[in-house]
């Protein structure tokens, strides 16, 4: 008899932990960071925090769940926001646990009511829509060197500018995919552009961190 694995769902309390930066006003919008697959939110945030301006508030969150790598004998601290094999096409952990999570802490911190703007890289594109809908007052979202996936924005009901940002050398996430799926997001993108950076891999350099500054307008 072949061994079946049972899912089962269990609830727990886990540490979760954040970095968040320049506390605003009322009126000036927080900046959500979802750093890619194996990363951080401190490392996604030194990465592209020459792009803020003094009236960006941040809030760079780790994903759940842990992914340590350990390189060159050492073990970096790494995280994922969920967990899916594409190839099996199947999800054993569901975006939405993370999403949840990251909208109880946007509570904690009194910023439930506050103009937002969500910023992903890579696996943590793929998740924004996810957490968009957990979120109030999304004015708008921005994706480097991620794909899309129409249907989430259809399924949700999110409607507001998407901008992208993709190095044509990137080979991770190709930029003729990723664009191809960008204007399938037809009327739910309002007004958001794709914007290709020169020699950029899948990281963000200096181009795209000019970039991320201008399409932030800071």
């Amino acid at each position: 008899m072949e061994p079946k694995i049972v899912p089962k769902e269990q609830s727990i309390t886990i540490p979760s932990y954040y970095l968040h930066v320049n506390p605003r006003s009322e009126r000036d919008p927080v900046v959500i960071l979802a750093h890619g697959f194996s990363d951080s939110g401190s490392s996604f945030f030194r990465r592209v925090a020459p792009a803020f301006s003094e009236h960006h508030e941040v809030l760079a969150p780790n994903g759940l769940f842990p992914q340590p790598i350990r390189q060159e004998g050492v073990w970096k601290e790494a995280y994922a926001w969920f967990f899916a094999d594409l190839e099996k096409k199947k999800i054993y952990i569901h975006p939405d646990v993370s999403a949840r999570a990251i909208a109880g802490i946007v509570g904690d911190l009194s910023l439930v009511n506050r103009p937002k703007i969500l910023l992903g890289f890579s696996q943590g594109g793929y998740f924004l829509p996810y957490l968009a809908k957990e979120l109030r007052n999304v004015q708008r979202m921005i994706m480097i060197g991620s794909g899309f996936r129409p249907a989430d924005f259809e399924k949700y009901e999110l409607r507001f500018p998407v901008s992208a940002i993709h190095g044509d050398a990137d080979d991770v996430i190709s930029m003729e995919n990723s664009q191809e799926e960008f204007q399938r997001l037809g009327a739910h993108n309002l007004g958001g552009d794709f914007h290709v950076i020169p020699g950029m891999t899948h990281s963000i350099d200096d181009k795209g961190r000019a970039k991320l500054r201008e399409v932030l307008g800071a």
